[in-house]
């Protein structure tokens, strides 16, 4: 396809950047527009009370057009460009999404909060107290956090005790992480354009969905497992398929085989998610090709001489060992749970709906919204587009499962399918929840990557998959932060949390997700202790449970209607004197922690269902 004429291409630049900052201030901004909005409608309209509930996500889709409208156009006009405009393009947009996603999380770091990310840098501030990446005195709840985002979050405290903003910092710089980690990938997997390798990067940053927003993004859990999944990725195609200098090589085996202890020492979930479906999918391609040759099996020759074979095979044989080191070592030195007695679900327990409704959901897929909208329209090209992909996956498998060698590219996709079928199955089957799914989704990056660099496929095929996947995720992570920026999760916590500032409280007690989120909400001014019966407290530090700390300090329990609805018993409490009562929650004070101790041992807590069932 021919370029644009040099002019054509520096006017459309300018109109694109123009296009890109305006549509950009809008969607920063859509908050107050929305409530603008509203008050334009109940006083000059409807001359009454609008409930902007209802519409809120419908305006705010319309309030996207302008970016949507330039992205789309960008995305489809893209190959015309020139390579120095495509590159000017990608890093006007990237630097946009840096600063969307910074001034989301520093604006409204306290709307999507809940005690497990207020956890992570309660963590990190105890890594910094402590002086060490890996307190003893911290309870953990399923893993142990070996390279996770306390090593960004901790060194943060050295400037500052504010919690909130370690949490906002600490969100943009370890989102930045997925990246850098994809480009090394990339650069492994031999992709040419630095174009593409750029624009690729973008997506990975962005938040095309409010659940990569709450978990990715700015909750910050699960960006570690995508970059050491990327990293953990590269390096196996680097030792298994490059021709490396011996310096090179020995450099990336130290790495590699590190990180695969590692990786059993933190905990099951990255051998399910990476390791296994790397070792899974070289011994089909060695079994494959010995069948097919009609070879007899040679022990030496099939998993020694094989690279990756014997690679993924040692990945996975150390990564057992790291395993049972955490089940046998740390065990005894950290507090944590396991995955050991996680059982089946009865089968069909999660329906087919739920699972596919929360994959489309991940890439930013909106319920209830006007089809002639942003969003909308969105929701039917993300069809289109994973249709096409789904195509273009096909022809790619078609083309190379006809050549006589297995190609980096080739393994790499193959790679990803398998982590993905494997991951879907063992999450639906078991521990589900929709987060979990999304952990191996970015793969589809590189490999949408892979297949726009493949001569072979049909160029108008991989044209529509990536036009539409690009401009759909591009275009929902502004929706993303529309929603970020209009809506606030906390807002039920927002008066008992001013209440409690008030009182001058420094220790209270809450069942877990009454817990840490209240630490976190009034700045670290209020240290939560979590109540749970029946497993030990986790996710907090073990200081708060010695008796002698801030004992003869008058504290508090807080409790959630929810709680108090569930076991009536509550309430009957009689040791603690109510201070505080809304429709969303209820407080009792006690004169010194040692009468909360005496409360929770009282008939009235003897039978409270265990905190983390209660959200």
């Amino acid at each position: 396809m021919n370029t644009f004429s040099k002019k054509t291409d520096k006017i459309l630049l300018v109109l694109s950047i123009v296009g890109l900052a305006i549509g950009t201030g809008l969607v920063l901004f859509s908050g107050n527009l929305l409530y603008g909005i509203q008050e334009v409608l109940e006083n000059y309209v409807f001359h009454r009370e609008f409930k902007i509930e209802k519409w809120a996500d419908t305006i705010l889709s319309l309030i996207a057009f302008p970016i949507f409208f330039v992205v789309l156009f960008d995305s489809i006009f893209f190959v015309k460009f020139s390579n120095k405009t495509k590159i000017i393009l990608c890093s006007v947009l990237f630097g946009l999404a840096i600063l969307s996603v910074s001034y989301c999380s520093f604006v409204r770091v306290n709307c999507y909060t809940d005690s497990d990310m207020a956890s992570d840098i309660l963590l990190a501030k105890e890594c910094w107290l402590k002086k060490s990446f890996w307190p003893t005195t911290w309870i953990y709840s399923t893993e142990i956090r070996m390279l996770s985002t306390q090593i960004i979050a901790a060194p943060i405290f050295a400037f500052t005790s504010s919690l909130n903003f370690v949490k906002a910092l600490s969100a943009v710089l370890i989102s930045l992480l997925s990246p850098i980690s994809l480009l090394f990938l990339l650069n492994q997997l031999k992709i040419k354009e630095n174009w593409l390798k750029f624009a690729s990067c973008i997506v990975v940053f962005s938040p095309f969905s409010v659940l990569l927003w709450k978990y990715f993004q700015f909750g910050s859990y699960y960006i570690p497992h995508v970059v050491w999944g990327f990293i953990d990725a590269g390096l196996f195609i680097s030792l298994a398929f490059n021709d490396n200098s011996k310096r090179k090589t020995k450099v990336f085996q130290v790495l590699f085989f590190m990180l695969s202890f590692i990786f059993g020492l933190t905990s099951i979930r990255y051998i399910i998610q990476f390791i296994f479906p790397i070792t899974l999918t070289a011994t089909a391609f060695r079994t494959v090709k010995l069948i097919k040759n009609n070879e007899s099996f040679d022990f030496k020759k099939f998993f020694i001489k094989d690279k990756t074979l014997f690679y993924s095979w040692i990945s996975l044989i150390l990564a057992a060992f790291g395993y049972l080191a955490n089940n046998i070592i740390l065990q005894k030195i950290y507090s944590f749970s396991q995955y050991n007695t996680i059982t089946f679900n009865s089968f069909g327990d999660i329906p087919f709906s739920t699972w596919f409704g929360d994959i489309l959901a991940s890439f930013g897929y909106t319920n209830m919204v006007s089809v002639f909208t942003p969003a909308g329209i969105n929701n039917i090209l993300l069809y289109i587009g994973l249709a096409f992909f789904i195509l273009c996956t096909i022809d790619y498998i078609k083309i190379s499962a006809k050549k006589e060698t297995i190609s980096p590219r080739y393994f790499f996709v193959t790679f990803s399918l398998v982590a993905e079928i494997f991951n879907c199955f063992v999450f639906i089957n078991s521990d589900y929840y929709a987060r979990y799914l999304a952990i191996t989704m970015p793969l589809f990056i590189p490999c949408m990557a892979i297949f726009i660099e493949e001569g072979q496929i049909f160029s108008v095929k991989k044209y529509l998959m990536a036009v539409i996947l690009f401009s759909v995720t591009l275009s929902n992570s502004f929706i993303t932060y529309e929603k970020v920026l209009s809506k606030d999760e906390n807002t039920d916590k927002a008066a008992v949390t001013q209440f409690l500032d008030k009182q001058g409280y420094t220790l209270g007690y809450g069942t877990f997700w009454n817990a840490n989120v209240f630490t976190q909400l009034t700045d670290g001014k209020i240290e939560m202790c979590n109540i749970r019966y029946e497993d030990d407290p986790w996710l907090t530090t073990s200081r708060y449970y010695a008796p002698d700390y801030k004992a003869g300090q008058k504290t508090f329990i807080i409790l959630s209607q929810k709680e108090i609805d569930s076991d009536p018993k509550l309430n009957s409490i009689q040791i603690g004197t109510k201070v505080y009562s809304d429709k969303y929650y209820t407080v009792y004070e006690y004169q010194d922690k040692a009468l909360v101790q005496k409360e929770l041992h009282s008939p009235v807590f003897e039978d409270f269902i265990d905190a983390k069932t209660i959200k």
